[in-house]
């Protein structure tokens, strides 16, 4: 008798099982194209199939005793001022175009007119892209439930009464509930790898699951072999949004929430009623005795910090499985809503940005701009209500916000003291002598101003700017906003006043102490915001976000005199040479029309003031009595004989001017006098204010010491 190698059995069934899985993908789109973009390959390899049997519940939150209200128009848009934003020109046009919503639910009913016409006579609704049925293998999504066409319906819906969140988005949706309502998560696993496969594709944008593992989960969770296919699309930009769950008072009123809700890398909706429906008593047991706008309905569960947000979920009207309209309570009706308004928020983005918001832009946008609302404050019902407070999706608010972001950052347009520093603006690196006890920095538009200029990002809250002085090293050590580095000191702000009018800030500084000669740094920081929350871009790159600096230094006192030092006249090599004198100041000086350039400049001429202007030096030779008879600039005296200065050139890094003179041929032998003028400024714009002056003596081999004359 032979006996079947084990092993090899096992590598036959192995490879049966794998063909079967290509097939099966392959049929549902996955696998049947090999030009997949980098960023869709790359998401795909990092997929594995898990095929989890554990089975799915779609959180619908039956009635046991069901109060006849009479079918209107989904109060849902007005609650979340989705009404106002259509009605805002700035949103014209922002109704789900070019972008696709994907819906994993029961099914769909292909054909329901408010899915919009059926041009091409196929009878499925032009506007579903695709559908597939993941639980039964087959290219039919058709719903017997109605869960599916209710919760597709609030997300993309036409319907002029009954219109869905984002009514032109394309929609695809994925059955993965078999006809009699069963599914597990393997079906999930299934058609999300389908999405991440085909994302870019139909530029899908969220992908909605009301349905979950009717668990209660407190910590952030990975299950069932799914949570490597929403990592992926969450790595694609594509938004995952999942119901909370409707069992809070089945778990007795315990923080937590279902699962996928649970996972890090998807949204998390929480219901809310939409307006005063009356009172409810729900299959679970969850009972409300009253109900109002923003009143959290008894079955959702909710956590601290893994329920996301809250959105309208009792009672929505929608799309029916066969052609007729169904109203539904639960966190499911909750989840399409974020689902919708996710495509809203992205084509605006596109058409505002010029791309499309991060998933983690999505959030934050959402939740900043958020209504917050209390879980126990006008709850009346059988639970055990958190008293915490959550936030509740503000469409209007998300619109606003995204036009913000479009709009340039604000900048700092000039900055000026309470004395005019000579040109009327504190230049950066300037110098200057005057008194400063204020510092006025203009913004390029209006800046965030509370009231208790104590806010964080408030534009009269001193501990937004800083001034530092640089410390007995003379070098600048601190770099950004925050603590003082080095022997750096920091000067108190003292008060801050902010002209709404001129955008315009004024800094009370150093307790009105004029600010003393030294080295400074202004900082206007990044946490400074516009009115509309937009950061600081404080080095005018375009993005927000960093510290602006100025550098500039406060010189009252005149440079003087004898620090001057001129070329070594005794050295005879100089002599052949002695066409140029060089005269080193020190400090740095006014010089070509610029006290910021950071190059040579050729002598302006006549500009009084400029070391580089060679009418502020005089160079005189002795008469026949040997006798330097002039004493200073304003023209040569007895038998002295004036010689040409004819270019100054200067060296602002070495505080260095180089005299031509005597129309470049060296000086005979002589006896010289070489003044400069009083007249010469320092950047600060302190004058010498006396004449200085060197004399020295030219012989056919050697010069003489010089002798200074004060």
């Amino acid at each position: 008798m032979k006996y079947l190698n084990f092993n090899r059995v096992l590598v036959l069934f192995a490879l049966l099982m794998l063909f079967s899985l290509v097939f099966l993908l392959q049929a549902n789109g996955i696998g049947a194209q090999t030009d997949y973009d980098l960023a869709t390959q790359a998401a795909l390899d990092s997929l594995s199939t898990t095929g989890s049997e554990v089975p799915l519940a779609y959180p619908e939150a039956p009635e046991e005793f069901f109060n006849p209200i009479a079918i209107q128009t989904a109060q849902s848009t007005s609650l979340i001022n989705l009404d106002d934003f259509r009605n805002d020109g700035r949103f014209s046009g922002i109704d789900g175009s070019n972008v696709a919503v994907v819906v994993l639910d029961t099914g769909i009913d292909l054909n329901h007119p408010h899915f919009g016409s059926d041009l091409d006579f196929d009878n499925v609704s032009d506007r579903i892209v695709y559908h597939y049925d993941f639980a039964d293998s087959d290219a039919d999504a058709s719903d017997v439930n109605g869960h599916g066409s209710n919760v597709t319906g609030i997300v993309a819906s036409s319907d002029g009464t009954f219109t869905g969140m984002a009514p032109d988005a394309d929609i695809i949706h994925l059955k993965v509930f078999t006809d009699a309502g069963g599914g597990n998560f393997s079906y999930v696993e299934s058609a999300l790898q389908w999405v991440v496969a085909n994302a870019a594709t139909y530029n899908v944008v969220s992908v909605n699951m009301s349905l979950g593992d009717t668990q209660n989960h407190s910590s952030a969770q990975a299950l069932y072999g799914v949570s490597d296919e929403i990592s992926a699309l969450v790595g694609l930009g594509v938004t995952i949004v999942s119901s909370s769950g409707n069992d809070f008072y089945t778990h007795s009123s315990a923080q937590g929430v279902g699962y996928p809700a649970a996972d890090s890398n998807s949204f998390s909706i929480g219901a809310v009623y939409d307006s005063n429906i009356g009172g409810f008593t729900y299959g679970s047991g969850a009972q409300n005795s009253s109900s109002g706008a923003d009143v959290i309905t008894p079955f959702s569960q909710r956590h601290s910090t893994l329920l996301t947000i809250f959105a309208p979920g009792a009672a929505i009207t929608g799309a029916g499985p066969t052609g007729g309209i169904t109203s539904m309570h639960g966190t499911s009706q909750a989840a399409p809503h974020i689902a919708g308004i996710v495509a809203l928020m992205q084509e605006l983005a596109l058409q505002e940005l010029g791309r499309k918001l991060t998933v983690a832009e999505v959030e934050s946008l959402m939740v900043s701009t958020a209504v917050t609302i209390n879980d126990g404050d006008d709850e009346n019902d059988n639970v055990t209500n958190t008293n915490l407070d959550f936030p509740r999706v503000d469409m209007l608010a998300i619109g606003e916000a995204i036009l913000a972001m479009a709009e340039p950052p604000p900048t700092v347009v000039s900055i000026d003291s309470n004395e005019d520093t000579g040109d009327g603006a504190l230049n950066a690196n300037e110098s200057t002598n005057v008194d400063i006890t204020q510092l006025h920095i203009t913004f390029s538009e209006e800046m965030n101003d509370p009231s208790g200029h104590t806010d964080a990002d408030d534009v009269t809250n001193p501990s937004n700017y800083m001034l530092v002085s640089d410390g007995n090293d003379d070098v600048m050590e601190t770099a950004v906003c925050g603590a003082t580095q080095g022997d750096d000191s920091s000067i108190a702000i003292d008060s801050v006043i902010f002209n709404s009018g001129t955008y315009s800030t004024t800094l009370n500084m150093n307790g009105g102490t004029p600010l003393v000669d030294d080295g400074y740094r202004l900082f206007a920081c990044s946490s400074l915001v516009d009115t509309d929350d937009n950061q600081l871009d404080g080095n005018g790159d375009e993005t927000d976000g960093d510290d602006f600096t100025l550098d500039f230094s406060i010189d009252k006192q005149a440079p003087n005199g004898n620090d001057i030092s001129f070329d070594d006249f005794s050295d005879p090599n100089n002599t052949p040479a002695l066409n140029t004198i060089d005269i080193t100041f020190p400090e740095a000086m006014k010089y070509g029309g610029s006290n910021t350039a950071t190059s040579l400049y050729s002598p302006q001429g006549g500009v009084t003031g400029e070391v580089d202007d060679a009418a502020n030096y005089y160079l005189v030779r002795n008469g026949d009595n040997g006798v330097t008879d002039t004493p200073d600039c304003g023209g040569a005296q007895g038998d002295d004989q004036a010689l040409t200065v004819d270019s100054v050139s200067y060296d602002p890094n070495s505080f260095t001017a180089t005299l031509s003179i005597n129309s470049g041929q060296q000086l005979a032998n002589d006896h010289y006098h070489l003044i400069v003028c009083g007249t010469i400024e320092d950047s600060a714009g302190n004058n010498m204010g006396a004449d200085f002056g060197v004399s020295f003596t030219v012989s056919m081999s050697y010069i003489y010491l010089p002798i200074v004359v004060r």
